[in-house]
């Protein structure tokens, strides 16, 4: 089952035929500044979901050296609130920036393909 979370539209493409967006938007999606963008997200992906691990590993470390329950369990908080809103905020502006890269790439290619 493929949920979509985002939808992006591209005005630029409804002119051309269904083969012609599929062809023109699966070129755009190849190239090496969308590559580079999806490795630098999962980077950030994971520096979140490791933030995290760290906070859970953190949290018995410090219990078990004397630190009260209380202050551990604010500091868990807090760090597991900073790496979730970071792992959001990674999510939206790796849609925003691919967004706006598929957009620049996809009228690079239109206007090529009107030129021929």
């Amino acid at each position: 089952m493929n949920v979509p979370l985002f939808k992006i539209e591209f005005p630029e493409l409804e002119r051309l035929s269904e083969g012609e967006r599929r062809s023109i938007v699966a070129s755009c999606l190849e190239a090496d500044g969308i590559k580079l963008l999806q490795k630098r997200s999962m980077l950030c992906m994971r520096v979140c979901w490791s933030l995290l691990a760290a906070s859970a590993i953190g949290s018995v470390v410090l219990l078990q050296s004397g630190v009260s329950a209380r202050v551990c369990a604010l500091l868990a908080a807090g760090v597991f609130s900073f790496s979730v809103l970071a792992l959001a905020l990674c999510i939206y502006l790796f849609h925003s920036r691919t967004r706006q890269l598929l957009r620049k790439l996809i009228a690079e290619k239109t206007k090529t393909t009107d030129a021929q």
